[in-house]
């Protein structure tokens, strides 16, 4: 039997809402009696609240083998994603990296489009500069041919 890990499920377990769980990690709580058939349950986005024994899942959790539970727990301690769990959505970062990366590479492709321009009014920039007081020392004189 390979439990379906996509739905989510909400306990209360002392008057507080606890989870989400996917069934085997119910069928852990379950094993471990921190809840029990009359533990209230409600699907992931639901409102419903039914005992767990009233759910299909609560046969289903009750099989569940110690070493599949064990297993599972084990994974998801390490960090392991099973292939059943749902998959968190990287994209808000993703798409936020990849406009980095864009920026980062347009900034270079302007700098190195204009290095050559640059190189050949550094005379002009010395002037700015020291009109502008940001550089201490005499403004570059260019020698006009002939003259």
């Amino acid at each position: 039997m390979t439990p379906n890990l996509r739905q989510h499920y909400f306990c209360k377990v002392g008057g507080v809402v606890e989870g989400p769980f996917n069934l085997i990690e119910l069928a852990a709580q379950l094993r471990y009696a921190r809840i029990s058939g009359d533990t209230p349950l409600s699907l992931d986005g639901a409102t419903e609240w039914r005992p767990f024994s009233a759910w299909p899942e609560f046969t289903s959790a009750q099989e569940i083998p110690i070493e599949e539970i064990a297993a599972h727990l084990e994974a998801k301690e390490h960090g392991q994603v099973s292939k059943q769990s749902p998959v968190k959505s990287g994209a808000p970062w993703g798409l936020l990296v990849g406009v980095l990366i864009c920026l980062a590479v347009m900034v270079g492709v302007i700098a190195y489009a204009t290095q050559d321009d640059t190189n050949a009014h550094k005379g002009l920039f010395a002037q700015i500069e020291a009109a502008l007081g940001l550089r201490s020392g005499p403004t570059p004189v260019h020698k006009v041919p002939g003259r």
